[in-house]
């Protein structure tokens, strides 16, 4: 069985859409991009040739793909490039099938030699490509760090004691060379050289051993990750001669992988309390653990996903069916609804409306109203929401020769959002509060037939809809805690429609029962997407919106009681197979004729 991977380029520009852009292959069946130049124009990897040899590539938007070739033999890599992307360094094989590092531009590619061996690895190069650092074979067949100039060739950097050392990455201006190398006593050490001071080991952070993974671009700060005097290995900051322990995200392990150009923010992976693994980012002190930072407001517990369960509140609970269903001319009614939803998301939702119905013309009755809602919700982390608001509603029921309903409803409401935010950092669970506006809008339109047959003395009539729903909360900033994030305005509309059957039948002088199923299909696929950045502008992320549950049944059970000749107390309740839809909702009317 084959299977095709291909490297890809994931681009956005400010107020655009991101977009993954296949790069394609070097005639083969995969690709894979390992870097990108500063300014994100020219793409380096390694890619599968039609002979099925592997080779180094580069790509930009105006040439494609291009193969950079080999020393004289049949594998190529790419493993790093300049900051403009015109210089490539990696390694490859020669025709004695020896690797070695290469530096390619101006579409040449140029052997770097030994250290007197056989082999070399190229690992990083300076930004303006002019030193390119790595590890190659001494004479004597040991591993050494190497930093490599047009000027001086391959220098040999040494070790800290022991047999083997090899440089990971180096500065912008290629003075400063980073990685790691054994000592004396054969532990691993992280290492930082320059030519003024050699190689200088870093220490650890109470154990035996530390590694290097980066470096900033001025080199003056140094991370990777050491063992502690408990033997675990964390994430270190090393400045100034000292290293810094990073910490974990409640576990015990963590790995920094990236520092920023000025040193400021460090990335890489940590442990959770859960034991698993995570992205981090490390800046102000504060290890964030990047995936919890929006995904405790994500997808269905999303202020806009949730917010639309304030519209189905009124629509879709006492609104649930046609005014007209209820009696004809003037009246006036008093409802309240509640629905709680606790297997996809913790939301309990409520609202209270009054209105009065009227005949403008014949065999129409219109119907307005106003009322108030409220949710409540709790999040992931401790964290809480809540939105609450007015809304105005409105239906036009047209009552057909044939007895069925054609009604018309529409709503709009004005939302207040708090929202207190509970995201994990290094130092425990950490909050932000956000408060915002949501501007929302709703129609229906619904078919109710005439009485289609009767059975068990009960009448029973089919009903089809179509609504649709639409969010729109405007951007805020928060405040308080360790990573307050700035928030884009964000919009979701739900489009859902619902097929149903509904057997009314008479239980006594007074008191009527209605029996309900629906199934109800959601047209949209996805929740809202999410953007934001950490007031302190080192976050940047888009947590795209998860998929929707698309179909779902709904149950419901009426009871209508004639108090008198002018009036009728309801009361509905509905339970729903899990989705967006409540998973219980309930409603209390109450509507008089005057």
């Amino acid at each position: 069985m084959k299977y095709v991977t291909t490297a890809f380029l994931l681009a956005a520009a400010q107020g655009t859409a991101q977009s993954m852009t296949d790069l394609g292959t070097l005639g083969g069946n995969y690709s894979y991009a390992n870097l990108v130049s500063a300014d994100g124009s020219v793409v380096v990897g390694y890619a599968e040739t039609s002979i099925g040899d592997g080779r180094a590539f580069r790509w930009t938007s105006a040439g494609g793909m291009t193969d950079l070739g080999t020393l004289g033999g049949n594998y190529s890599d790419s493993r790093a490039v300049s900051a403009d992307g015109s210089v490539v360094v990696g390694i490859a094989n020669n025709a004695a099938s020896e690797y070695h590092a290469f530096r390619w531009t101006g579409g040449v590619m140029s052997d770097l030699g030994t250290l007197g061996g056989i082999y070399s690895y190229a690992e990083d190069v300076s930004a303006d490509g002019a030193v390119v650092v790595g590890y190659a074979t001494t004479s004597i067949s040991e591993w050494h760090a190497f930093r490599w100039t047009s000027a001086g060739g391959m220098t040999d950097l040494g070790t800290l004691g022991g047999n083997y050392s090899k440089a990971e990455a180096v500065s912008a201006d290629g003075a400063v060379v980073v990685g790691y190398s054994y000592n004396a006593a054969s532990d691993t050490r992280a290492f930082r050289w320059t030519s003024a001071g050699g190689m200088t080991d870093l220490g650890t952070l109470g154990g035996n051993y530390s590694a290097v993974e980066a470096v900033s671009a001025d080199g003056a700060v140094v991370v990777g990750y050491s063992d502690n005097a408990a033997s675990e290995s964390h994430a270190f900051s090393w400045t100034g001669g000292v290293m810094s322990d990073l910490g974990t995200l409640g576990g015990n392990e963590s790995y920094a992988y990236g520092v920023s150009a000025d040193g400021s923010v460090i990335v890489g992976e940590a442990q959770n309390a859960s034991g698993n693994s995570r992205a981090f980012i490390y800046t102000n002190r504060v290890m964030l653990d990047v995936q919890d930072w929006l995904g405790s407001v994500g997808g269905v517990s999303s202020m806009l996903s949730t917010s639309l369960d304030l519209s189905r509140a009124h629509l879709e609970g006492a609104h649930h069916r046609p005014l007209a269903e209820l009696g004809r001319g003037k009246s006036y009614w008093v409802t309240g609804d509640v629905a709680s939803s606790s297997r996809s998301r913790d939301l309990i939702t409520r609202s209270g409306e009054a209105g009065v119905t009227f005949e403008p013309w014949i065999n129409v009755l219109a119907g307005v109203g106003a009322g108030y809602g409220r949710q409540d919700q709790q999040l992931l982390n401790d964290g809480s929401a809540s939105t609450y608001g007015q809304y105005l509603v409105g239906e036009l029921d047209f009552l057909l020769a044939d007895g069925g309903i054609l009604s018309v409803l529409v709503s709009s409401g004005d939302w207040q959002n708090e929202t207190d935010r509970g995201y994990v950092t290094g130092g425990g669970v950490d909050y932000s509060h956000g408060e915002t506006d949501i501007k929302s809008t709703s129609f229906r339109v619904r078919y109710d037939t005439p009485t289609l047959t009767q059975a068990l003395g009960a009448d029973l009539k089919a009903y089809v809809s179509y609504g649709q729903s639409r969010s729109r909360a405007d951007g805020y900033t928060e405040t308080g805690g360790s990573f307050a994030g700035s928030f884009s305005e964000m919009e979701q509309t739900a489009k859902e429609g619902r097929l149903g059957v509904a057997a009314t039948r008479k239980l006594g002088e007074k008191l009527r029962g209605r029996l309900s199923a629906e199934w109800v299909r959601r047209f949209d696929r996805d929740q809202a997407a999410i953007t934001a950045t950490d007031i302190t502008s080192t976050l940047d992320l888009t947590l795209p919106g998860a998929a929707v549950v698309r179909d779902q049944a709904r149950f419901g059970f009426d009871l209508d009681y004639l108090m008198d000749a002018k009036t009728t107390l309801s009361f509905t309740v509905h339970a729903a197979g899990r989705g967006e839809v409540a998973d219980v909702s309930g409603a209390v009317s109450l509507r008089r004729a005057f």
